[in-house]
């Protein structure tokens, strides 16, 4: 391995008895599973905390389990974002998170680092958001990726919504 991410990666495979692993280790349903990930790198790449809080609300009354995710620096955010019904998935190291992201059915993003390892699990249908950054360049390039664009800041949550039920 070139660097830890990578490490990680080769050395702990997901596979089916992973998956339950996690499912037991954070009280994960078996589907419905949606994971949020509020934050990114720069606050211009984020689509905003009032909204992933609408977008989760409607996804508990529409029967999804909804987890927040994020870095342990980031709980205190997610924290305010989180309305009743939801939960802040605080997973114990990246291992944990990409595990649990393994398991996931749907995982909504920012154009992130964990939006893009989301990607990678042909089984996690997943909604990039881009505000800033280039679509062409890096939102990644898996038929389990749909790109939702809000380049002028006008993407409705309610659009969102019903483009992942249009999706799923």
């Amino acid at each position: 391995p070139q660097n830890e991410y990578e490490k990680i990666v080769i050395e702990q495979p997901v596979t089916e008895n992973s998956a339950e692993f996690y499912r037991q280790k954070y009280n994960l349903p078996q589907s419905e599973l949606v994971l949020l990930a509020p934050c990114a790198g720069w606050k211009e790449k984020e689509w905003g905390d009032d909204k992933f809080r609408a977008l989760a609300e409607l996804l508990i009354n529409d029967g999804f389990t909804v987890r927040f995710v994020g870095s342990p620096a980031e709980y205190g955010r997610l924290a305010e974002c989180c309305p009743d019904g939801a939960e802040i998935l605080k997973a114990e190291n990246l291992a944990d998170t990409i595990g649990v992201i393994s398991c996931t059915d749907i995982f909504v993003g920012n154009d992130s680092g964990l939006t893009n390892i989301a990607a990678t699990f042909s089984n996690c249908k997943v909604f990039d958001i881009f505000r800033v950054t280039s679509v062409e360049r890096c939102a990644p390039k898996t038929e389990n990726t749909v790109v939702a664009e809000d380049f002028n800041h006008a993407l409705a949550v309610e659009k969102l919504f019903s483009e992942i039920k249009e999706n799923i």
